[in-house]
């Protein structure tokens, strides 16, 4: 970036203000749609790169200064079933005027060979906290997965920041039958810093180049879960 090397520390973005995301150590917020020009505007100003879906429409070839965007997002859950439609895009953005042009990511769930073809960034949705595997079995399927890309291709890995709430329903059923307070204390969203900071080192042993949080609810809020996750990701960064 910039000529120089770039570590991209990726928050998604949740609606929050971009001043807080960098305030917590991230250097790049990935969006689910297309900056406004406002956005653009304020990560141009405080040196915050941004991810962002494509927009093919005129909005993409207006003259915003598209200087922030770091690469586009050409889908966050791509399978071999969607080659085809990931090979018309990458021909589409390959066509763009060279102000315009970008390196594409996408977090790749099956085909990671194929796929891995057209995208210059692969990147891998890792879950190494919520399943049967020990840790270092679910370490081997990330080196397993990395091995099948492309040889040469950058990979990045996505790790959540909070429990999914698929995981909080079967806690809830577990505790059922306990008091109401300690259901509660169950169905906290929190990961400890502990558990986050082994994935995010493992993932960066396994030849990570780039790590993205996974965030399901903003993180401006003031209750204790958020104010606590706010803490541990930044001591992360």
């Amino acid at each position: 970036v910039n000529g120089f090397p770039y570590m991209p520390k990726v928050i998604e973005h949740n609606g929050e203000p971009l001043e807080l995301l960098q305030s917590l150590g991230f250097n790049t917020v990935a969006l689910k749609q297309f900056p406004t020009l406002q956005q653009l505007e304020k990560a141009r100003r405080i040196g915050l790169k941004l991810i962002a879906p494509p927009n093919l429409n005129d909005e993409l070839t207006a003259s915003a200064n598209l200087s922030p965007i770091l690469c586009w997002n050409v889908g966050n859950h791509i399978r071999a079933t969607e080659l085809s439609s990931i090979k018309n895009q990458a021909s589409h953005l390959n066509q763009l005027p060279t102000m315009h042009q970008r390196p594409t990511i996408g977090t790749i769930q099956s085909g990671f060979a194929d796929i891995s073809r057209y995208t210059d960034i692969c990147q891998l949705s890792w879950q190494p906290l919520f399943s049967g595997l020990s840790i270092e079995h679910s370490t081997q399927q990330l080196l397993q997965a990395i091995g099948e890309l492309r040889r040469g291709r950058n990979v990045w890995v996505k790790i959540p920041s909070q429990i999914p709430e698929t995981v909080l329903r079967q806690q809830h059923a577990l505790v059922s039958s306990q008091s109401e307070r300690l259901i509660q204390k169950q169905l906290s969203t929190i990961i400890s810093y502990d558990q986050l900071s082994l994935a995010v080192h493992r993932a960066l042993a396994a030849g990570a180049r780039g790590i993205q949080i996974q965030s399901l609810s903003r993180l401006d809020q003031t209750d204790e879960d958020t104010l606590q996750r706010r803490r541990i990701l930044e001591r992360i960064n």
